[in-house]
């Protein structure tokens, strides 16, 4: 499901694909019933019993790998014996005897590898590109200086592309960045 959002969102362009693979990862991250970081290791409360053998020997889960999460089926007795009663968004035991809710497989991990790498590409392509072509180059600074400068025709089509400072606003300071920048790409 993750990795098709994405590809949809590439494919088409819309930006509902991509608002709905941010959503899975809040998802994933915590943003769910449970409060929970499916991602062993990272947020708040995160899984520290997983079904998984390596974890299990070392008496410690492994770092970095994502659980299945809430499953309504209670394929297991743990999950029988805990989420008896439940509703579905809430069937989910830290246990490492729950196989159906809290084993780690490669199913689970390689799409949300693909779907954490779209991601990272999608946020560092977007730095500086304001015009939305895909390219950051001397039109987007040319564009900046003339939305700083109040010429009429002058749109962003993304302004947080140009917030360089990541201080939620535009000014010379992120116009200076984005002209560094552009040199720093003509040197390489």
């Amino acid at each position: 499901m993750q990795e098709i959002t994405a590809d949809a969102y590439q494919l088409t362009g819309d930006t509902k694909y991509l608002d709905t693979a941010k959503a899975n990862l809040n998802y994933l991250f915590g943003c769910n019933p449970l409060g929970i970081c499916y991602f062993t290791g990272y947020g708040t409360v995160s899984p520290q019993h997983p079904h998984h053998r390596p974890s299990i020997a070392q008496n410690q889960a492994m770092k970095g790998m994502l659980v299945g999460g809430v499953h309504p089926y209670l394929e297991d007795s743990a999950a029988q014996a805990y989420c008896s009663g439940q509703p579905t968004g809430k069937c989910y035991v830290d246990n490492q005897e729950s196989y159906s809710t809290n084993e780690i497989t490669i199913y689970w991990n390689s799409p949300l590898t693909y779907l954490l790498t779209f991601m990272d590409d999608e946020n560092n392509s977007a730095k500086g590109d304001i015009n939305a072509d895909g390219v950051f180059n001397i039109s987007d600074v040319v564009l900046l200086q003339k939305w700083l400068l109040a010429v009429p025709d002058a749109k962003l089509a993304d302004w947080k592309a140009a917030d360089l400072c990541e201080d939620d606003m535009l000014n010379v300071f992120d116009l200076c960045l984005m002209k560094r920048e552009l040199i720093e790409q003509k040197l390489v």
